[in-house]
């Protein structure tokens, strides 16, 4: 068996580890991109971002957070559409 030389090693290393930073980058401006949708959507249509009462207990916890919540919920869902709702 041949093990691979330390600089090749390391080389790979450094490829997997940009790899999983590219990863990271992308995935947080994919929920920046979605968080700015819901403000702009909130703009556009003159909503308040926020509840009255936006304890833990509360029913509804104002537009901006229900929308993101529920953008979040069919995130884990990725079988359900907008069509299907």
């Amino acid at each position: 068996m041949q093990a691979k030389a330390v600089d090749m090693q390391l080389s790979d290393e450094r490829e997997r580890e940009l790899s999983r930073r590219q990863e990271t980058v992308r995935r947080n401006r994919t929920t920046l991109q979605r968080i700015f949708s819901v403000v702009r959507f909130i703009a556009r249509m003159s909503l308040p971002f926020r509840g009255h009462d936006e304890t833990q207990y509360s029913l509804n916890w104002g537009v901006f957070v229900e929308l993101v919540s529920d953008l979040s919920r069919r995130e884990q869902c990725p079988g359900v559409s907008e069509s299907s709702v």
